[in-house]
């Protein structure tokens, strides 16, 4: 009774605690952060998502998003499996990140597809007027990608680009997909710069990004903005190295959303 009682007592223990190196340490003030891949083997994981993944695609179109509020709103929805979640800033290590770029002839598309995408903003597939065939072209010289090209005669460019961000939440297995929209690619490109500059991997910090609403033309919209809420170890880095390397190339199979 005593040897069983001692027994059940260590299995309880070993699953109350959490394994070397789980917790991320906030350097802002803010809540430690405890990785859901951290706590698991890392062979068991890689087998895992090689295992699940293996000859599927895993599109952006797949995974759990959270759009940009409308109307200059500051609060993210995201959808969970207990309903809609709302928060301030989401958090996570960015684990891929994808520029694309998308042309609609018409500034309303009215959820046609685009007549022109590439996934990577440096080759398109498509054309430019309807009635052309689907082509090749060069992302950089082609005209709808010029700054000063947007049908409605602003300054912008005709061809629409982005950027995807494949975020990976603390309590999550399969990362969150974030699409940055022009209005907020220099907060974002500068903060990865920054990131470059300071020798630090992307996906080596917990990054944090917030809403801001900012005032255009048009009427109000939100700005992403983005911060280092912590950085991770070394061997939490090469953790989400691991990671990386087991995932990205899925993501990369497929077409990402354009909207």
């Amino acid at each position: 009774m005593t040897e069983n009682k001692e027994m059940a007592e260590e299995m309880a223990k070993k699953k109350t605690e959490q394994p070397a190196g789980a917790v991320v340490k906030s350097t802002n003030g803010g809540n430690d952060l405890e990785f859901s891949i951290f706590q698991q083997d890392e062979k068991e994981l890689s087998a895992l998502l090689q295992g699940n993944l293996a000859g599927r695609t895993l599109t952006a179109a797949d995974l759990v998003r959270a759009p940009i509020p409308a109307g200059g709103g500051t609060t993210w929805e995201i959808e969970s499996l207990d309903g809609i979640e709302k928060t301030d800033e989401v958090q996570g290590v960015i684990i891929h990140q994808k520029n694309i770029r998308a042309y609609w002839p018409d500034s309303d598309p009215n959820g046609e597809p685009p007549l022109c995408r590439s996934d990577d903003a440096m080759t398109g597939i498509g054309a430019i007027q309807a009635d052309q065939p689907a082509e090749s072209r060069d992302c950089f010289t082609c005209p709808m990608a010029q700054w000063g090209s947007d049908p409605k005669g602003g300054k912008g460019q005709a061809c629409t680009l982005k950027k995807a961000l494949f975020i990976l939440r603390p309590d999550s297995i399969l990362p969150m997909v974030v699409m940055i929209p022009p209005s907020s690619l220099q907060n974002i490109d500068r903060y990865l710069l920054a990131l470059l500059n300071a020798s630090a991997p992307f996906w080596g910090a917990v990054t944090g990004l917030s809403l801001e609403k900012a005032q255009g033309n048009s009427g109000p919209y939100s700005q992403v903005k983005a911060r280092r809420v912590a950085p991770l170890t070394p061997e939490q880095t090469a953790r989400m190295k691991m990671y990386q390397d087991d995932i990205v190339p899925a993501l990369n199979q497929g077409a990402t959303p354009t909207d």
